[in-house]
């Protein structure tokens, strides 16, 4: 059974075999179907070959096919009159399976007028026995097997469309989902570049602000070097731990795992960045998205590694943090000199707007009063889908 089931027999050798049996199967009746004369005889078995003929390509150009067979059935039905012979033969068989293909494979304007056509010779031919005696059930029978082979052919139409409308649905979501993928793999791009930056941007800079005092006060002022160098280790171990995560999650394709920066941080932001910042919140603090939160303290990282870079003579940083109805406004501002990272090209200010837009909110960036000031607006609650 098994060798059975693996040898796949191809169907034009089936459909050979099948008009094979019927023409063998046809001859012993022809001569009884046409008694007038050879000639009669003849004409029939000829009809049969055109028969065969169009039912082996019937595969191809069903509608084709259907009228070569139909037109060789009516001249045989002429032929069987004439010679008052019988109109059906085993080889109108053939007749089914070409009404079918052709209901199969064309819609209701072709199909039913074929299926009408078909009906009406079988009708006709079973209608006429050669003993004269017409009977219903000679008429019924032909006319009922070519009105199911019309029906089996539309319904094996309607199940071949489904399949191929699944199949099309069925692409179409893995084209969606690859796309989706596409999607979140960018935004995952963009994300982790941003974390890069900030990480990369903020500790270096306070690195290269500490070693330069403590350079400085090497030897004037040995004790706050000393101090100076150990922050400048803390802020490189907290840059590397946050770093060994990020790459953690490139290689493996899974969600950070190590502690993300939260607003309670910030007094220690503050004094690592080693500027005149002073923190103010105003309004009751509350708990806050994981992914708001995110946004506002790299938000007010980058304004603060942005004053480091750009403004000169700074006197006094304000960070101020205000908890209102639905929204959270963060306020940075400097009272030094200068552009800001307006002028610069950087990507800071990009990567601020982009982190305030990715959780719903809004930011804005330019000349304050004195010096530079970075607004944004954050939703203190997820967007309901």
């Amino acid at each position: 059974m098994r060798l059975l089931s693996r040898w796949k027999v191809p169907p034009l050798v089936t459909d050979c075999m099948a008009a094979f049996v019927l023409f063998v199967y046809n001859f012993p009746l022809l001569l009884y179907s046409a008694p007038a004369g050879p000639w009669v005889l003849l004409g029939i078995a000829v009809t049969a070959v055109v028969m065969v003929a169009g039912f082996l390509f019937r595969r191809r150009a069903p509608l084709a096919s259907y009228l070569v067979v139909l037109a060789a059935a009516v001249l045989q039905v002429v032929l069987a009159v004439i010679s008052g012979g019988l109109t059906l033969l085993p080889i109108d068989l053939l007749m089914l399976p070409a009404v079918y293909q052709v209901a199969s494979r064309h819609g209701l304007p072709i199909w039913l007028p074929a299926m009408a056509a078909a009906a009406v010779w079988a009708g006709v031919a079973g209608g006429m026995p050669i003993s004269g005696e017409l009977r219903p059930k000679d008429i019924a029978w032909p006319v009922l097997l070519v009105l199911l082979a019309a029906t089996w052919g539309v319904v094996a139409r309607g199940r071949r469309e489904r399949i191929e409308a699944l199949a099309e649905r069925v692409a179409q979501l893995d084209r969606e989902r690859e796309l989706r993928d596409a999607v979140a793999a960018a935004n995952e791009r963009t994300r982790i570049a941003r974390e890069l930056h900030d990480i990369l941007a903020h500790s270096l800079s306070v690195v290269v602000v500490l070693s330069d005092g403590a350079a400085l006060q090497l030897r004037s002022q040995p004790d706050q070097a000393a101090e100076a160098i150990e922050q400048v280790r803390e802020t490189s171990r907290s840059a590397l731990a946050q770093l060994r995560d990020l790459l953690g999650v490139l290689r493996s394709d899974e969600t950070a795992h190590s502690p993300q920066p939260r607003l309670d941080s910030l007094p220690k932001l503050l004094e690592q960045s080693q500027l005149p910042a002073r923190l103010d919140v105003v309004g009751e603090p509350i708990q806050l998205p994981l992914q708001v939160e995110l946004a506002a303290y790299r938000i007010i990282q980058e304004a603060l590694t942005n004053i480091r870079k750009h403004a000169v003579a700074v006197s006094a940083v304000q960070v101020a943090l205000t908890y209102g109805e639905g929204d959270l406004r963060v306020e940075v501002t400097d009272d030094g000199h200068g552009k800001g990272e307006v002028l610069h090209g950087g990507f800071g200010l990009a990567g601020m707007r982009e982190r305030a837009i990715a959780c719903g909110g809004t930011l804005t960036a330019g000349p304050g009063d004195s010096g530079f000031q970075v607004v944004a607006m954050l939703p203190t609650r997820e967007e309901e889908e």
